[in-house]
């Protein structure tokens, strides 16, 4: 395993998917009114959001298969790119187990790049050659799942003096182990090399 700067570097940069955005279409660029209004007040045309919406665990997730912790674990990522994008880390703090030391320390480095109106720039990443395997342990059953993460270039920018983060983009090979715990998916422990 190789550590690489900043803990989350390619894991809170990931998945471009978390990002919802709305917008106007070519084919309605104008607010439609009724031509039978009488009302002298016009229409007032509702806001576009650019803002992240917090990712919701898709039903691919919620079996107890290999599958499901594959869909588990794109979802993880998911929801570090969201906690990237808005410095919102509880959602993700809620999916590691609390053994799970990368997973605190994924956390620990959203709260930090936030701390004092800090933000994440960069980092969009694409996943791919994602495999899952049961795996046996002294505790009983978990799940590996292998995948490849491809990120751009990645911006940590510190309010005041302190100097900026640059995270060059790159492709890694991450692996995580997940196991269940009350019905539901937990990651216990991940490493990206």
């Amino acid at each position: 395993m190789t550590r690489t700067p900043g803990p989350l570097r390619l894991l809170l940069a990931a998945a471009c998917a978390a990002l919802a955005l709305t917008g106007c279409s070519e084919d309605d660029p104008a607010p439609k009114i009724d031509p039978g209004d009488s009302s002298s007040a016009a229409a007032t045309p509702t806001p576009t959001s650019t803002a992240p919406v917090e990712p919701t665990l898709p039903a691919e997730a919620e079996g107890t298969d290999a599958a499901a912790a594959k869909a588990f674990v794109e979802f993880y990522w998911e929801m570090a790119d969201y906690a990237q994008a808005t410095g919102d880390a509880q959602g993700l703090q809620r999916l590691g187990a609390d053994t799970c030391e990368p997973c605190r320390t994924a956390v620990a480095f959203v709260e930090e790049a936030y701390r004092d109106e800090g933000q994440v720039r960069g980092g969009e990443t694409t996943l791919s050659a994602i495999n899952s395997a049961e795996l046996q342990t002294r505790t009983g059953t978990a799940t590996q799942v292998k995948l490849k993460v491809t990120s751009t270039d990645q911006v940590v920018d510190y309010p005041g003096n302190r100097p900026d983060d640059r995270y060059p983009g790159g492709t890694v090979r991450a692996s995580f182990v997940v196991t269940r715990d009350s019905g539901q998916w937990l990651v216990s422990y991940w490493e990206v090399s």
